[in-house]
């Protein structure tokens, strides 16, 4: 069973506008300010993505790792017992798996962390459409997430700081 969540395209300019305008120079680099999540939306500012689902709850974040060229998906949870530590992201006709997934200790438990080209196909395939992006593992419920304008903007300057041509490969 897939957990389909959509997002609220109305109000995808306004938030694309919001993340774009403070991200520059607001003051202290060393603590960056709480994005602020809107319930079925994607959110941007300069440091991640994010989504958070109709009642509020963080589904999954992107972080830019420029140096790298990649994009690093973080969701909340770990891997059911005897699980395999491995993730599945589909978008439109692409798939990109990530074995194994790294695991770490975060604020509110343990988070899923799982790297991906900042200018593969898949990420390719969200910065050209708005398609959805299901991202499946081992023992748990796959997850379909609505991609919209913030993330194929978020997914654009992260591609186009990793050195990308036009911000792809």
């Amino acid at each position: 069973m897939t957990m389909r969540v959509r997002s609220a395209m109305a109000l995808a300019p306004i938030l694309l506008l919001a993340a774009c305008s403070g991200a520059a120079g607001d003051g202290n680099p060393a603590e960056p300010a709480a994005l602020t999540l809107t319930p079925g939306a994607w959110a941007a500012d300069g440091e991640r993505a994010s989504y958070a689902d109709e009642d509020g709850t963080l589904l999954a974040s992107f972080r830019c790792d420029a140096e790298t060229a990649e994009l690093v998906l973080e969701m909340p949870g770990g891997f059911a017992d005897g699980a395999r530590p491995a993730m599945l992201l589909r978008a439109g006709d692409f798939m990109h798996g990530v074995d194994p997934v790294e695991v770490r200790a975060g604020a509110d438990g343990p988070v899923r962390l799982a790297r991906l080209p900042a200018g593969g196909p898949l990420t390719d395939a969200i910065r050209g459409f708005p398609v959805p992006l299901t991202i499946e593992s081992d023992g748990g419920e796959p997850v379909m997430i609505e991609t919209d304008a913030v993330l194929q903007g978020y997914f654009e300057r992260c591609a186009a700081a990793a050195g990308g041509p036009e911000g792809g490969q």
